[in-house]
């Protein structure tokens, strides 16, 4: 018995299995895209504001965090994502969170426990899923 296997059935194979191959390829892109986070460098990612040094760490999740030091005292460290159930979009916003932080800090004499996402807004900080 043999079988015959026409052109066009075969061509549409093909095509069906290029189209696959194209899905599969475009999908990946676009989650390699959304996983893709700047690199940190605790020596370089830092910046001073007014006596204190804001220096940029990862957190557990994998997100970026900080730690506000004086001197050789650390004062604030953030180890765990800043804003629940979210990711912080850029590195930089680490910094206008630690400058929103010790302005709190100035005005309350204590650290705030957490950022609202009422702040995160009024900061303009860029978050994803």
């Amino acid at each position: 018995m043999q079988t015959f296997i026409t052109r066009s059935s075969t061509q549409q194979l093909l095509q069906k299995l290029l189209l696959l191959i194209c899905f599969a390829g475009i999908s990946y892109a676009g989650i390699a895209q959304q996983q893709k986070r700047e690199t940190i460098d605790p020596r370089k990612d830092k910046i001073t504001v007014e006596q204190y040094v804001v220096q940029v760490i990862p957190t557990i999740g994998g997100d970026y965090g900080f730690a506000i030091i004086d001197g050789k005292k650390i004062l604030y460290h953030q180890f765990q994502n800043i804003v629940p159930g979210k990711h912080l979009a850029h590195k930089s916003d680490v910094y206008t969170i630690a400058k929103w932080m010790i302005g709190e800090y100035h005005k309350t004499k204590q650290w705030p426990a957490a950022v609202s996402p009422a702040i995160i807004k009024q900061l303009n900080i860029v978050v994803t899923d």
